[in-house]
Formats: structure tokens, sequence, C-alpha cells
């Protein structure tokens, strides 16, 4: 602490920005209150903020340095830094869920070009392996799988001891990835032969390559229903 107060002293900064491992509970609140007293930072970064018990820590350690939370991250990585909102902590603390993020994420991966092709094949019930590919590869990047559910409203608490892998689309991804492009486009296209090849490809069995055909057709279905509902895929009673 000596060291980085003689850097304070020696460059003036204008912004000092504490990073703390939120995980840490208790004793990032302590750490955050022996650090501001030496340097008077001027924000403060919570890291591994990827659960709602771990918010207790924003608050606690708002009250006791009363420096503003400027920067919150679900990981390490740079890609999981977002701008501190107090509301919307509070809302997913109270399991109110933060659709608000959740929809700034969805706007962040939005390509409006390709989602307007998307919606035509859906329309056309011509939605094929790639365009389902094409979308978990999307969701993968607006981060981590239960951050992204626990984000809407009621599910957050439900999922809170539940144990979701984010590699739970890899057995799906590698089905679809040794598909060559014309079964991708063509789902009806795949014969017993063509699923025993791709079972192979992917290290899976044939009992797993029928359940996921399964429940891509039921997918299908479900979006066809959707389509078809009154004014232009909504619920009846819901405005626009």
């Amino acid at each position: 602490m000596k060291e980085v107060a003689d850097i304070k002293a020696a460059v003036n900064p204008t912004e000092i920005l504490f990073v703390v491992d939120s995980m840490t509970g208790q004793d990032a609140v302590n750490t955050a209150k022996a650090f501001n007293d030496r340097l008077d930072f001027s924000g403060v970064v919570l890291t591994k903020l990827d659960g709602d018990t771990r918010g207790g820590a924003a608050l606690s350690i708002k009250y006791t340095v009363n420096k503003p939370i400027k920067f919150v991250s679900s990981g390490e990585k740079l890609d999981t830094l977002d701008v501190f909102y107090p509301e919307r902590m509070a809302q997913r603390i109270l399991g109110m869920g933060d659709i608000t993020t959740l929809v700034e994420k969805a706007q962040a991966q939005y390509d409006e070009v390709q989602a307007k092709k998307l919606e035509k094949k859906i329309r056309k019930n011509q939605f094929d392996f790639q365009d389902f590919l094409d979308q978990l590869q999307q969701i993968k990047k607006m981060g981590n799988l239960k951050d992204l559910m626990g984000m809407i409203p009621g599910v957050g608490k439900a999922i809170k001891d539940v144990d979701i892998n984010d590699d739970a689309f890899k057995g799906i991804e590698a089905m679809i990835s040794s598909m060559t492009p014309y079964e991708r486009a063509n789902p009806d296209s795949l014969t017993p032969s063509r699923k025993q090849r791709i079972a192979k490809g992917s290290g899976k069995d044939i009992a797993e390559i029928n359940a996921f055909m399964k429940q891509f057709e039921q997918m299908k279905q479900m979006m066809k229903m959707m389509n078809n509902m009154p004014m232009g895929g909504r619920l009846p009673g819901m405005r626009r």
C-alpha cells in the first residue's frame, strides 16, 4: 500500500479505481476500507459478481467507503465488464430480474439485416440447422448463460442453486458442425445413414441425434404457431 501511495503522490492521477473480487465477501469490504484510507480512491470495480448472493458486497462497500461502484464484471475478462447500475442490482437481489441489461446485451449482438432474413425464413417455415447454429453463437456472445437466465424476472431465484454449464450447447454445435451444408439447409434430408455419419463425426450416438432432431422439430412447430397468431405473432391482447 505504501508503494501505491507513493505512485499517487508522484503522478497525481485523476482517477483511481479499486478492483475487488466480490467472492471474498467481508474481506472485500475490509480491503476496500484499508486502501481507501491510504489512497482515497475515486471508485470501485467489482469482479465475479455472478450471483445474487454477491450483491451484498456491493451494498457493504458503498456504505463503508462511500465511493461509487462504477463497473461490475461477472468474470475476470474485459468482455464481462459492464457499467454498474444500482437499481438493476437491487432488482436482481430482490429476484425481479434485469430485463434492461438483457435487452442491451441482445441489442449489442443484433444484426438488423440478418434478423430480417431470419424472420422471412421463419414465416415460410424454412428455419434450418444453420440458422439454429447461428442463433446459438449469438447467445454465447451475450455472456454467461446462467447470468442471462438470471436477468429474466422470476428465473433468478429458481436457478440460484442450479449448475448451468456454459458448454451445454457444445454437443448440439458438434452435431450441426458434422453435417454437410446441404444437410444443414435441409433438415428433412437426414436419412439413417446420414445420421450414423453425423453421430460418428460429433462423438454422439444415434439416440442423441434423434432426440435433437425431435427437439428441433418441436421448436419449428412452436415458431409456426407463433407466426400464425393474430397481430403478426403477438399474443392476443398484447399491444404494440
